[in-house]
């Protein structure tokens, strides 16, 4: 059985870490507007972390997706994990990093082990409550949901 996905990737940028603490430090008591604005400061961070071209963002009611041609990131709500990943996207994209099985395993490993780095208690807590999509109670995958 291959490793968790929040512990596929262990080495970040300690750039990308303070920005994704910065991100998260508050989150639950911001207004959605604040979140909105800390989440496209944070992809302002980041491209300039990995020099990557600017990404898109903006609220989409239709879902959360990253649109290759666009360089652009819809989100239907403020979430710190999904943000996490849709810019993963992005990166595979522009920048080109080796990818762990394919696009989709890659930027959910990615956005999860950023997460759990940055807030392994949270992480731990949202994952027995079954709220971390790919993620069992157990902290193992859930291959029934894997790509």
């Amino acid at each position: 059985m291959s490793k968790p996905y929040h512990k596929r990737f262990t080495r970040f940028n300690p750039r990308t870490i303070e920005a994704t603490k910065t991100l998260r430090r508050g989150w639950s008591q911001k207004t959605l507007d604040e979140q909105w604005l800390a989440s496209r400061a944070w992809l302002d961070a980041v491209t300039q972390i990995y020099r990557v071209p600017e990404v898109g963002f903006e609220p989409n009611s239709g879902g959360d997706f990253y649109q290759i041609a666009q360089k652009k990131i819809y989100m239907k709500k403020p979430s710190i994990i999904t943000l996490l990943h849709e810019f993963r996207h992005h990166l595979q994209y522009t920048a080109g990093p080796e990818m762990i099985g394919g696009d989709e395993p890659d930027a959910r490993a990615w956005s999860l082990s950023l997460y759990y780095r940055v807030a392994p208690i949270t992480f731990r807590r949202l994952a027995r409550e079954n709220r971390i999509i790919h993620v069992g109670p157990d902290m193992t995958n859930r291959e029934s949901f894997a790509v």
